[in-house]
């Protein structure tokens, strides 16, 4: 009983592992094969009575396919869930997406999103990632 229970462990700790070792291989993936294309924001998700992360839902397009995509967005905790959706809610950014998987995709709404895609926010939305960072 004591050996399976030691054998169970090391299995769920090596599946965590794996997965926390795809999870970035995917995301490293797709910071070095990706195509920038245009996203329209449909909602906004949840908060938690614990921290202030919602995700964003958001749909884009590629090779006539509509695509939906979902981030976690950590916003100022001085964005309130109301102020956030009239900030966001059919508005329209750009999208990152894998060029080898395209469900893979990551929308760039701050700075911080697209240094990783040597992009650069235009003025008229600096606003936003002001809103979104604390700035």
């Amino acid at each position: 009983m004591k050996h399976t229970k030691k054998i169970i462990s090391i299995l769920v700790i090596g599946l965590i592992v794996f997965w926390l070792i795809w999870s970035e291989y995917k995301n490293r993936h797709l910071r070095t094969h990706f195509t920038i294309t245009t996203g329209h924001i449909t909602g906004i998700t949840g908060t938690s009575y614990k921290n202030n992360n919602r995700s964003v839902l958001y749909d884009y397009e590629v090779d006539g396919k509509l695509l939906h995509g979902e981030n976690n967005l950590a916003p100022c905790v001085k964005t309130d869930s109301q102020g956030l959706r009239l900030l966001l809610v059919n508005q329209e950014f750009p999208v990152a997406y894998d060029t080898d998987n395209f469900q893979k995709s990551d929308i760039i709404l701050r700075q911080r999103e697209a240094a990783l895609y040597n992009y650069q926010i235009p003025p008229s939305r600096q606003y936003i990632d002001s809103v979104l960072s604390c700035k």
